[in-house]
């Protein structure tokens, strides 16, 4: 089964959950999260303006760009699936 994310924006989330957190405030605790765990080197490395906004981030590790070496690709996989475990546990334990 697959698991998708959909960001539907504060307006459409707050009218379902108030608890439901802005983007703003969903990127800061991805950030906070992703200082501690294993992934945590290759996340230091991307560059601060696409760390800003975990939407940007999602699509840009998800982006198949042809500078990325096989390596970075397979990194960039173990990050994302980082990322959404985040954010998914951040919506379970509302």
């Amino acid at each position: 089964m697959s698991k998708k994310v959909f960001f539907l924006g504060a307006g459409f989330s707050k009218a379902i959950n108030q608890d439901y957190p802005l983007l703003k405030d969903l990127t800061e605790n991805v950030n906070l999260q992703l200082e501690k765990g294993s992934v945590a080197k290759h996340y230091e490395e991307i560059a601060p303006e696409i760390k800003k906004d975990v939407e940007a981030l999602l699509t840009y590790l998800s982006t198949d760009f042809p500078w990325k070496s096989d390596t970075t690709k397979y990194e960039n996989q173990a990050l994302y699936a980082a990322i959404s475990k985040i954010i998914s546990d951040k919506f379970i334990a509302l």
